[in-house]
């Protein structure tokens, strides 16, 4: 029987996800191995760490960084109340940005169609 997880891997150019926080670690080594480009949203704080911060060091991790906090929905597909309570950033791999901290300015028509499209991708898994 064919690995699912393979066949993935093998199809897809990138990997562009938010995945769970708590597995970042699992998430980020894996993809390194992989060795596709990718951008993952994580919370700032993912560049503490001495294991970590090896990792991005040797695979010259490169960092989006936004002016404003994103809104994101919960499961259950309620809007918050306001921005999230901590920063996120897209740390991302291959992409061949400018250069290794790039802070970018997101206008608040581009932050409402981010929570819109978080929404709309939360109803259509329920």
């Amino acid at each position: 029987m064919t690995n699912p997880e393979s066949e993935f891997e093998k199809e897809s150019e990138y990997i562009i996800t938010n995945p769970p926080y708590s597995l970042k670690d699992m998430f980020l080594a894996r993809a390194f191995e992989i060795g596709k480009p990718f951008a993952f949203l994580l919370p700032l704080t993912a560049l503490e760490g001495i294991r970590r911060g090896k990792m991005f060091s040797d695979n010259e991790i490169q960092i989006l960084i936004p002016n404003r906090r994103f809104n994101f929905a919960n499961p259950i597909g309620r809007k918050s109340k306001g921005s999230c309570w901590f920063a996120t950033a897209w740390f991302c791999y291959k992409l061949n940005l400018p250069k290794q901290l790039n802070f970018i300015e997101l206008n608040s028509e581009e932050v409402k169609q981010e929570a819109m499209q978080s929404e709309a991708r939360h109803s259509s898994q329920a």
